[in-house]
């Protein structure tokens, strides 16, 4: 048996409805937050793979290795 969401949506009372379309703002607004992150996220991974280790870094880098 197929429900229609809408159908459902419908048979709430004016309450739910507005409790499900708070928590559904909500929920949307959540998704666009995570896809932004996820977004930002891998450009700045991308960014900093393209960038150079300073100088300075290198040096501290060589400076530890003992050889082996």
């Amino acid at each position: 048996m197929v429900v229609n969401v809408d159908d459902k949506i419908r048979k709430l009372s004016t309450t739910q409805r507005k409790k499900v379309k708070t928590r559904v703002t909500k929920l949307i607004a959540e998704e666009v937050t995570l896809r932004e992150f996820r977004r930002v996220r891998k450009l700045a991974q991308v960014t900093l793979a393209r960038v150079r280790r300073p100088a300075s870094v290198d040096a501290v880098v060589d400076s530890t290795d003992d050889g082996h």
